[in-house]
Order: C-alpha cells, then structure tokens, then sequence
C-alpha cells in the first residue's frame, strides 16, 4: 500500500533537501514550543476558550473555531484510516525529529496539525480578519514546524491546510442555520 506513495516522496524528498530553511539539524526552541502545541488541536482549542472568556470576546467567533478545530481534527484522522498509509519523511532517529517530544508514526497524510492551525484561522477570518491577520504567524510557524522536523511531507500540509479551511467554512454554514 505504501507502495503509492514512492513516487511522491522521492519528489518532496529532493524538493525539500534542497531548501535552506529545512536543514537536518534540530529547530529553534521557539518552533518546537508551538508544534508541540498544536498537538491534538491543544492551542487552537486553548485560544477558542480565551476569546470565548476574554471580556469582549467574540463568543460566536470562538465557538465556530473550536467547532472547525473539533470536526478537521476529526476528519483528519479519518482520512489516515482510509487513505493508504504514507511514511513520515525521516525516520524517529534523526536529528530534526528528535527534537520533538513525541514520536509519531502514524501515517502522515494528511497533517492534523496543519488542519486544525487552518480550521482556526480561517473560522476567525470568517469573523475578524484583523484578529486573523495576527494568529496567521502561529498558525504557519505550527505548520513550518511540522515540515521543519520531518514528520510531514509538503503535500500532507497542504491537504491538511485544505481539510482545515474546507471545515471553517463548512462549520459556518452550520452554525449559520
């Protein structure tokens, strides 16, 4: 089954090894901190409750983010069950991925990070883009993370980006009814 996949990886593998902001040796402290946050939808979650708790915050905002969160974190691990297996870039002993506390080896498509970081911030923009605007930075620094220590390929961000964004909308127009 995996099988499918050869072609691909060994097209991201050369696009990636050949991009100076990827280089094999462990991350910035500050990346890790915020990948290893994402994990789960953890701070996407955690923001969704400080805007729903902040005085003045936009209730309605942070319950159709923690809803787009909820449903692509869902559906992402759903999408690993049913689509072929696909190996993570490099494997648990290298120098980039031990710099994660976790180890995952799960299939890596798509990325569940990178989907709940776009649920978040595209369900926010739905509702403020200013406030947007100023999460985008976690939100790509979560998803550079996960490219950054090689447990995604390229492609797996982008479906997880698409899965996230599909989902806020998704999520809107159900609140919406």
């Amino acid at each position: 089954m995996g099988r499918r996949w050869d072609r691909l990886n060994r097209v991201e593998a050369r696009a990636v090894a050949s991009v100076p902001v990827l280089p094999n040796r462990p991350p910035n402290p500050a990346v890790i901190a915020v990948t290893t946050a994402g994990r789960g939808g953890a701070l996407w979650l955690a923001l969704c409750a400080a805007e729903a708790l902040r005085p003045g915050g936009d209730r309605r905002a942070a319950r159709h983010a923690a809803l787009a969160v909820l449903s692509a974190l869902g559906l992402a691990h759903l999408v690993k069950r049913v689509v072929p297996r696909r190996a993570r870039p490099e494997p648990p002993g290298g120098p980039a991925r031990r710099s994660l506390p976790e180890r995952p080896d799960s299939s890596s498509f798509p990325s569940a990070h990178a989907a709940t970081a776009a649920a978040f911030t595209a369900a926010l923009a739905v509702h403020d883009l200013r406030r947007a605007a100023l999460v985008a930075p976690l939100t790509l620094t979560s998803s550079y993370g996960r490219l950054r220590t090689r447990v995604h390929w390229p492609t797996d961000l982008l479906a997880g980006v698409t899965l996230g964004t599909a989902t806020a909308v998704l999520a809107g127009r159900f609140l919406d009814r």
